[in-house]
């Protein structure tokens, strides 16, 4: 703990390597990925990615437009103010990060060894 709490979050590369008589084996060599400590973060801490946040801000847009009846136009995302004109324009910025969110839980799941979860195998027997 006292080695790595000066460590800022980030990616980190490391190699093993043994030495004697003058030669040198690498016995390994990895990528560490240290993150913030939730316990030192001050503002509330959202641990969802960019596109989960635009997304949920997308469909919040969305449910305004239709409650108002299209009446209501004008929505501020995070820092952004965007305006929409029809229905079919939120609904295609909807779109655009329901796709970018399912990427990110496919390379998530891959990464986690659970395979592609837009890949269905099928084993024809007898």
């Amino acid at each position: 703990p006292t080695a790595s709490a000066g460590l800022t979050p980030g990616k980190y590369w490391w190699t093993a390597a043994l030495t004697a008589a003058g030669e040198r084996i690498t016995a390994g060599r990895g990528e560490l990925i240290i993150e913030a400590d939730l316990a030192d973060l001050t503002p509330p801490y959202d641990g969802r990615s960019q596109a989960e946040i635009a997304l949920s801000d997308a469909e919040t847009a969305l449910a305004s437009f239709k409650a108002s009846g299209g009446k209501i136009k004008r929505y501020t995302i995070g820092s952004r103010t965007m305006e929409f004109q029809a229905i079919t324009d939120i609904m295609q910025v909807v779109s655009y990060w329901r796709i970018k969110v399912s990427n990110e839980q496919s390379r998530r799941q891959i990464a986690q060894g659970l395979g592609d979860p837009r890949k269905l195998f099928v084993r024809f027997g007898r």
